[in-house]
């Protein structure tokens, strides 16, 4: 017998704030494509914008760009980046959104998904003793607004 199974030990219990946090939706998405797959093959495929879930290939421009940043010297692209995204490209953005739409006197934020953004402005925008109402259809699998206000401040209840 090896020390490892002859050794009981008594494994710590997991959190409830783990317990009460729901699955992720990426999972239970592709089973539902995979499901239905051949039912939409005549009429071009099922293309699912799960999180997670991309059936589309970046454009050339933007791996050409990728390509040449990982050949300069001073790359940073191994490190984080800030929260709000890289200031160039939000830079790029105001100034698309500002040309092409019209819309200034703004600051933008570019985050890596929704769960981000959310937690973005719940941090912003709410006190402890806030509520907040997320409207359906809602990501609800994906972001929780209780346990991101948990998070936060443990004594919230929802």
């Amino acid at each position: 017998t090896d020390s490892l199974s002859a050794t009981k030990m008594t494994l710590p219990s997991i959190s409830s704030n783990v317990e009460r946090t729901l699955d992720p939706c990426v999972v239970l998405m592709k089973e539902l494509v995979g499901q239905y797959a051949d039912l939409w093959e005549d009429k071009g495929g099922i293309f699912s914008l799960a999180q997670g879930v991309v059936y589309w290939k970046p454009p050339t421009e933007a791996v050409d760009a990728m390509k040449e940043s990982l050949n300069e010297p001073d790359n940073m692209l191994h490190l984080y980046g800030p929260d709000e995204g890289l200031l160039e490209f939000r830079q790029a953005l105001s100034h698309k959104m500002a040309t092409e739409n019209g819309l200034d006197h703004h600051h933008v934020m570019v985050t890596v998904g929704a769960n981000q953004a959310y937690v973005n402005c719940v941090l912003t925008l709410l006190q402890d003793t806030d509520k907040s109402v997320v409207f359906a259809p809602c990501k609800s699998r994906l972001i929780d607004p209780c346990m991101n206000k948990r998070s936060l401040n443990p004594g919230i209840s929802c």
